[in-house]
């Protein structure tokens, strides 16, 4: 259960307009960010910018986001669908959840990103070898986007599971 209020706002839906990379924001995050309308303003506007202008193969960023959200079954949950349209398998997502980057389904800039999320993910930082792996991989302006998206989506996760936030119904 919500330990905020959802704030019940007409037309929500309608300005959410998703497109094939840009997921759609999930309804009851935006309930939830209504409690502060310039915070929801500015995290409508971050996610805007960070589906728009990104350079980051999809299937990479989603790899990523999905890595920082595994722990939260909301945002997870949300997420999952545009990931699969960006080219996330099922035996990806299992993987994902069982933070098995080591699965032969992920190819190796995959398993690079996988475990650079993972590693951001948990506060310790990258390692210099896994940041090398990576920037083989990705260039440097690739490199900022990934870290970007692990770090708004990474806090989204949290404060999903910090707030309560339930599925959609």
């Amino acid at each position: 259960m919500a330990r905020v209020p959802l704030v019940d706002t007409d037309g929500l839906r309608q300005a959410n307009a998703s497109s094939d990379i840009r997921p759609q924001i999930p309804l009851n995050r935006q309930r939830i960010l209504a409690n502060s309308p310039g915070l929801a303003e500015a995290f409508r506007e971050l996610d805007q910018a960070h589906w728009s202008h990104l350079s980051l193969p999809g299937l990479l960023a989603a790899t990523a986001v999905l890595a920082v959200t595994r722990r939260s079954p909301y945002e997870f949950g949300n997420f999952r669908t545009q990931a699969q349209k960006l080219g996330v398998t099922d035996d990806m997502i299992e993987a994902i959840q069982d933070e098995d980057w080591t699965d032969p389904s992920f190819s190796d800039a995959q398993k690079s990103v996988f475990r650079f999320a993972m590693m951001y993910d948990a506060g310790h930082g990258v390692p210099d070898d896994l940041f090398a792996q990576t920037s083989s991989h990705l260039d440097p302006v690739q490199i900022v986007q990934l870290a970007s998206l692990c770090s708004v989506y990474g806090g989204l996760a949290r404060m999903a599971i910090a707030l309560g936030t339930d599925p959609e119904q």
